[in-house]
């Protein structure tokens, strides 16, 4: 039995959102995991039948982390793995992988000094070229890696509410990436009023989660929302640790959350979440992976951006100045909170207020069914990955769906994998020698 080690040294979503990689492989062989060290025993519980290792990230002295590495690094190379699974393109991650032999590395590989991507690899930088037509989730790009990638309809369990309450993320780690308090709150209103209506069994309460840096920003959003939900609030603002934050999450009926790594924990433990995604943030890049959940996702002409870039529409790079771009605008219009509550309309009235720049999108495993977003439509299939349905076409579905079926054509010649194919007009995606077989993809 191969010996695989995964590295996966980005952050929290990250390691969470490799799980279907890590499920395909645990029973191949013997499996390893490297990460940050500070996520060494979340990632011990997330995936308990690997062995975990750590290493030393994000010290700033130089020095420093290459002593506090140098034993990890040894041990490391000792164990002599039979495939090094890199996942990551930092320069820090591309050093890691000169302890190891380079017929021995799948993804971001090396040949001597150089780098050397895999064909999977250069498949999705031609892809991400123009983000709008991304056409696979995260987790399933990592997922393919692996020589027999596990059902993608078996990673998470289908997301139902479970009687606990509504939890509240209260912001990302970028700022042009997490609503204002002023529009949370309304947002928030609207939908506990929406789950009081559809739920008899909804507790009423509301989880704050956060690390410390958001204990201001959870006050602000206190002060926007009715005095009748401050008894109702429960703050755990900068009060759990990793362990703590599972054991709250576990049971709410509903995550409310932009794109973080909450969401893809909470959907790992089949919490239904309804992501709010605003500039850089794409849910068919990194939408919460199953059945269950939904995103309400920014469509203007400037997204998706780019995630550390300066907006040009801001007046400065300030928190406080985000409200006023065209994104965050986007998700003040009441026509959102007519549809967040929208058991108080009629159709009729939803229509005299139609929605600008925004698409309400639900998770899929089958983009030819009418009813995919159903349980029932998906459970006995094979998919490709996870997708998501918009009642609204959009501009950008057709290349989207031109190169989500190219690629499952691809995987499925050359992995065993049983998937319907729906022939497509050819797209510059692929190259001709891409085609040519055999092949060890994606690891060639």
């Amino acid at each position: 039995m191969a010996k695989q080690l995964v590295t996966q040294l980005a952050r929290l979503g990250d390691i969470v959102q490799t799980k279907r990689l890590m499920l395909s492989l645990k029973n191949e062989g013997e499996l390893c995991m490297l990460v940050d060290k500070n996520l060494v025993d979340f990632a011990r519980m997330l995936y308990p039948y690997a062995e975990i290792f750590g290493v030393d990230i994000h010290n700033t002295n130089a020095s420093e982390i290459f002593e506090n590495n140098l034993q990890s690094f040894k041990k490391l190379k000792e164990q002599e793995f039979d495939h090094v699974y890199a996942l990551n393109h930092s320069s820090f991650s591309q050093r890691i992988n000169t302890l190891f032999p380079e017929e021995a590395l799948r993804g971001y590989g090396r040949n001597a000094s150089h780098e050397k991507h895999s064909k999977w690899i250069q498949l999705a930088f031609r892809w991400m070229k123009d983000r709008r037509y991304t056409p696979l989730n995260l987790m399933d790009f990592w997922g393919y890696f692996a020589p027999n990638p596990v059902a993608s309809q078996l990673v998470n369990p289908i997301a139902k509410p479970q009687g606990k309450g509504l939890g509240i993320v209260l912001a990302g780690q970028n700022a042009k990436r997490s609503l204002c308090a002023q529009d949370y709150a309304k947002i928030i209103h609207a939908v506990y009023e929406r789950l009081q209506t559809e739920n008899n069994s909804f507790s009423g309460s509301l989880f704050f989660f956060g690390t410390n840096n958001e204990k201001k920003f959870s006050q602000e959003l206190m002060n926007h929302l009715p005095r009748k939900f401050h008894s109702q609030v429960i703050n755990l603002t900068g009060k759990t640790n990793l362990n703590e934050l599972m054991q709250h999450l576990e049971g709410l009926d509903l995550l409310l959350t932009p794109d973080t790594g909450i969401a893809h924990l909470a959907a790992h433990l089949g919490v239904p979440v309804e992501g709010f995604y605003l500039s850089s943030a794409n849910c068919f890049e990194t939408g919460p992976y199953g059945i269950g959940h939904s995103v309400w996702q920014a469509s203007t002409t400037c997204s998706p951006c780019t995630e550390f870039q300066i907006c040009p529409h801001a007046e400065s790079n300030n928190k406080d100045s985000m409200s006023s771009l065209p994104c965050h605008q986007a998700f003040q219009q009441p026509a959102l909170l007519m549809r967040l509550n929208i058991n108080k309309y009629t159709e009729e009235r939803l229509q005299k207020q139609p929605l600008m720049d925004i698409i309400h999108y639900t998770s899929s495993f089958e983009e030819y069914a009418d009813n995919a977003s159903t349980p029932s439509s998906c459970i006995d299939k094979n998919a490709f990955g996870l997708t998501w349905q918009g009642k609204q076409i959009e501009s950008h579905q057709r290349i989207r769906s031109e190169q989500r079926s190219l690629l499952q054509a691809y995987c499925t010649a050359i992995k065993p994998i049983p998937m319907n194919i729906n022939p497509v007009q050819n797209t510059a995606l692929f190259h001709e020698t891409d085609w040519i077989f055999p092949q060890n993809y994606p690891n060639e």
